[in-house]
């Protein structure tokens, strides 16, 4: 899956967010038939989706801050 990370779309996340749910049923499948590469491999993969995610999460904080400044500056300069 392609994100663009410097404007990621809610779709994107929300593909992430299953995804990551989706391997979390995987490892626990996983352990219980005792199949520990496919575990090891996994939680990895798992680890790497999660690191996406978060990546994401900043992008959408970070383009909603500087929304709200630009917003705050208009208004600033509209009550003169």
């Amino acid at each position: 899956m392609t994100v663009d990370y410097g404007n990621p779309r809610l779709d994107d996340y929300k593909k992430l967010i299953r995804f990551e749910a989706e391997l979390s049923g995987e490892i626990k499948l996983a352990t219980i038939f005792g199949e520990s590469s496919k575990v090891k491999e996994l939680k990895l993969n798992k680890k790497l989706i999660a690191i996406r995610i978060r990546i994401i999460e900043a992008s959408f904080i970070l383009k909603h801050k500087n929304t709200k400044s630009t917003a705050l500056q208009s208004d600033r300069f509209c009550a003169f």
